[in-house]
């Protein structure tokens, strides 16, 4: 885990201090170690730097940037490749001799070996990866299958930059202007990384399971990728029986969590007391004596797990590291500042700052990898709505017994009324059914004139198509971005299991019926862990995850300080973008009615403070 940075252009007096000045900007990725390096081609110049997180091979012959013996291949890479043993060994026995015990150099040698494209295939791990053949002159930029690691480009004044962080090439080039279509995404639908455009014009991503392949002796302006892996071609197996299902997801899933474990460095994992992470740690205290689990818990008994944590802690003998989230909402409130910074862009509520207070107490001990079971709500089927998918496939598809049974059995046995929430539901539900709020729209027509250009998220689609879409789009994006960046800002490293390419390749390919049954979601996964866990955690009905008492405080105990910030001078009326009589209006409006969702009132506050630490970097549109 590291971070990377590089440009592309010609060189100056000023080129060495740019990469340079890259490195620190993001250094908080990578402290081990810290390097660049300056290669000539025939008509241009390209600067690798790196930033390096040991993890895996400490000694500093694992370096970067990493270069073949014959010093044709150069590559700068941020990630773990965890089959690197695997592939090691295939690779030894056709002949390549290895230096190192490091995974990057089975990355360099797997690229030189297979080519960009069967290389990534055969990879199972999480990555950016700029590749250099100084020879043919041509550079390969990729990204991992679900964009774990991040990597942003950008083309500007005939140079082109790439980093880990957004705030590394802002830093070395001219300033920018907002995208306004994201922005207003975010304050619509609460939208972040669902496509490849950033909060900034001219910064782009390098698409998930994606690679291109730059002629450095052609023009360069322009990027075209190919995908090495496409989850849509994945096929519906409808002939599978159950107890083979299970048998695979058992299967997929120890080996998913147990290669996650090869490190030379302390690995943790989080424990929030539901199924995902308690099935993890299961596992992992299976293979690593004195397990060290990190856990959030509340003051406030709706929100916390705790109860939870300790079944599972208890049950398999394991003392958790417990963080208390609600001590003091003002403390919180005022890490927004640092954390958004890290951040980068926009954040949708507290639970990043949640996450930023788990990996400072990994910092503190020295946890330095932490598993954590991001994606398997998206995976098997975890979230409410994906029941109402299948509940209306179901009678779609005229499958009207099953839609009763299955409705009746999800509505009373899994506690889907008492955690319904009409204001989070509303965006998905159809037009006909969504609950008309009256409420003041803070936003200028700036951003209201492009609205017609905001997709709608309560798009009518098959389970397995929804699944899909938050897979890569609307859900899984957002959590590994802010995952990555509050684990980095403490420079720690998270594995997600549940990404495991073959566990999602199973799972999309089994029916609804072994996702969703008897109204228990991720029924295979409860299946597959009963006897293996207490009855309370394979079967617990309520889903909270790593929550706080947000709603409250934005009503009451942050009460003042939201009050303080809307009547100072806002940037964001200052940018053209809301109105300053609106935003208050729009707050007291929250006050009076329940019906108001209090992330409608974060995302402004977010925007604001956000602006605020990255007002040097920006230009206003009409300037």
């Amino acid at each position: 885990m590291c971070g990377i940075n590089g440009y592309i252009g010609q060189k100056t007096k000023k080129s060495i201090a740019k990469i340079q000045n890259m490195n620190k900007v993001t250094e908080h990725r990578g402290p081990d170690n810290s390097s660049y390096k300056e290669l000539s081609l025939s008509k241009t110049h390209i600067y690798f730097g790196h930033n390096r997180l040991s993890i895996i091979d400490l000694h500093e012959s694992a370096n970067q940037p990493f270069h073949s013996p014959c010093e044709r291949y150069e590559l700068v890479y941020n990630g773990e490749l965890y089959n690197y043993v695997e592939l090691k060994e295939i690779l030894q026995n056709n002949g390549i001799v290895f230096n190192t015990s490091s995974d990057t150099e089975v990355v360099l040698q797997s690229i030189i070996y297979w080519g960009a494209q069967k290389a990534f295939q055969k990879m199972n791990g999480m990555w950016s990866i700029a590749f250099l053949d100084t020879k043919e002159e041509k550079l390969i930029l990729s990204r991992d299958r679900f964009g774990e690691k991040p990597f942003y480009y950008c083309y500007e004044n005939n140079e082109l930059y790439f980093s880990s962080e957004i705030k590394a090439i802002l830093e070395i080039t001219e300033k920018k202007r907002i995208n306004l279509l994201t922005l207003n995404r975010f304050l619509i639908n609460g939208s972040l990384d669902s496509n490849n455009e950033t909060f900034f014009e001219k910064i782009h991503k390098v698409p998930a399971a994606s690679y291109t392949i730059i002629d450095l002796k052609k023009d360069f302006s322009s990027l075209s990728f190919s995908k090495y892996w496409d989850i849509t071609t994945i096929e519906l197996n409808t002939n599978i029986h159950a107890s083979k299902a299970i048998e695979e997801f058992e299967t997929i899933f120890d080996d998913a969590v147990k290669i996650r474990l090869r490190s030379d460095v302390k690995v943790g994992a989080l424990l929030s007391g539901g199924l995902d992470s308690s099935a993890i740690t299961k596992v992992m205290a299976e293979h690593i004596p004195n397990l060290e689990i990190l856990s959030a818990i509340s003051d406030d008994p709706l929100y916390s797990e705790e109860k939870f944590v300790d079944i599972v802690s208890n049950y398999l003998e394991v003392q958790p590291i417990k963080v208390n989230l609600d001590n003091d909402p003002k403390k919180i409130y005022n890490l927004l500042e640092t954390v958004l910074w890290h951040n980068d862009e926009p954040m949708p509520s507290f639970s990043t700052i949640a996450h930023y207070l788990l990996m400072e107490q990994a910092y503190k001990h020295d946890i330095k990898v932490i598993l954590s079971g991001q994606g398997a709500d998206e995976l098997l089927g975890g979230y409410q709505k994906y029941y109402i998918y299948y509940l209306i496939q179901l009678f779609k598809e005229k499958h009207y017994i099953t839609f009763l049974k299955e409705g009746f059995s999800y509505l009373f046995k899994s506690g889907l009324i008492k955690q319904f929430s009409l204001k989070e539901a509303n965006r998905y539900l159809p037009s006909f059914m969504k609950k008309k709020i009256k409420k003041t729209d803070v936003r200028t027509p700036l951003l209201q004139n492009l609205d017609e250009q905001i997709e709608k998220l309560n798009t009518l689609v098959s389970v397995n198509e929804r699944q899909v879409m938050d897979l890569v789009k609307y859900s899984v994006p957002v959590l590994t971005h802010y995952e990555d960046r509050m684990s980095m800002a403490f420079s720690r490293e998270i594995r997600l299991p549940f990404l495991d390419h073959r566990l999602v390749e199973l799972a999309l390919s089994l029916p609804n019926s072994m996702k969703m049954k008897n109204g228990w979601t991720k029924w295979i996964m409860r299946k597959a862990f009963v006897g293996k866990l207490p009855d309370s955690i394979v079967w617990r009905k309520d889903k909270k995850g790593f929550t706080t008492p947000q709603e409250k405080w934005f009503r009451d105990e942050l009460k003042s300080e939201i009050h303080t910030l809307f009547n100072e001078n806002l940037l964001v009326e200052e940018y053209g973008l809301m109105e300053k009589e609106k935003i208050q209006q729009f707050y007291q409006e929250f006050l009076k009615d329940e019906k108001i969702w209090y992330k409608e009132v974060f995302n402004i506050i977010s925007v604001e403070i956000w602006l605020r630490k990255f007002n040097i970097y920006l230009r206003k549109h009409n300037a």
